[in-house]
């Protein structure tokens, strides 16, 4: 099961990478931000640093640790979590239910 905490801390780490990104599943996403790294970092040394296009994917990631962070728990397992809740309902097994005491 993914921790919201722990990837709002990849997020504000590493997310200039997107390594956030492939910890909540979205490889897409997690390999946009990688190309987004290299682009502005080949066009930051390019421009010898005139145009720092480095900070974009810096501060997408950063927006993206604040939004992890605050988010509500119940919207994060429903948004990265619903494959593992799923199959953890599938396989639960069926619960007793409680039986009345007799008195004596």
């Amino acid at each position: 099961m993914k921790s919201k905490y722990v990837a709002a801390a990849l997020a504000f780490i590493f997310g200039i990478f997107g390594t956030h990104r492939f910890y909540l599943g979205q490889r897409f996403l997690g390999i946009v931000y990688f190309f987004l790294f290299f682009v502005g970092m080949m066009v930051t040394i390019e421009e010898r640093g005139e145009f720092p296009l480095i900070i974009l994917p810096a501060v997408l990631g950063f927006i993206d640790s604040i939004l992890l962070a605050v988010m509500p728990q119940e919207e994060f397992d429903e948004r990265y979590n619903k494959k593992w809740l799923k199959r953890r309902e599938d396989y639960a097994p069926p619960r007793r239910q409680a039986r009345p005491m007799a008195l004596p």
